[in-house]
């Protein structure tokens, strides 16, 4: 049986301040990871990945910056199907902390600098989408304005 393709959509959620900090969650099946989800209707790509946030996290007020958009894939088996997972991450600056989980999907939520974060992360493909994003923060203009 060919495998099944999904397609997801996220951000990766970063708060600027002496040391970066990057919003990560606890999927209520383990694992760690940045908010994501599929489209809905005619949602674009991005209306998409800041619905989902939102839906998540509560999170509203979100500065996406002009990086290219991560992809990340891997595959997993469920009920004997087999996945092949693309997610398409956007890379957002948020100024409010404040995270109200969606406790249907969400077990809990965590600030954390990269080094943190890079011990919390589950899977290896995000741990890599980690250091994408981190890379093109390293290359832009202090955002004292975000």
């Amino acid at each position: 049986m060919m495998p099944t393709k999904d397609t997801a959509y996220g951000v990766v959620v970063v708060h600027r301040t002496d040391a970066d900090r990057f919003l990560l969650l606890q999927q209520t099946v383990g694992h760690w990871g940045f908010p994501k989800g599929h489209k809905e209707g005619t949602e674009t790509d991005k209306e998409a990945a800041l619905r989902e946030l939102e839906e998540e996290t509560g999170i509203v007020t979100v500065s996406l910056f002009d990086a290219p958009v991560i992809s990340e894939k891997y595959s997993f088996t469920m009920n004997d199907i087999t996945y092949n997972k693309t997610v398409w991450y956007y890379t957002g600056f948020v100024v409010d902390t404040a995270v109200t989980i969606q406790e249907s999907e969400i077990l809990q939520y965590r600030w954390a600098t990269y080094e943190e974060a890079m011990s919390i992360l589950t899977y290896k493909e995000t741990k890599e989408t980690l250091q994408k994003a981190r890379e093109y923060l390293q290359v832009l203009p202090d955002r004292q304005d975000l």
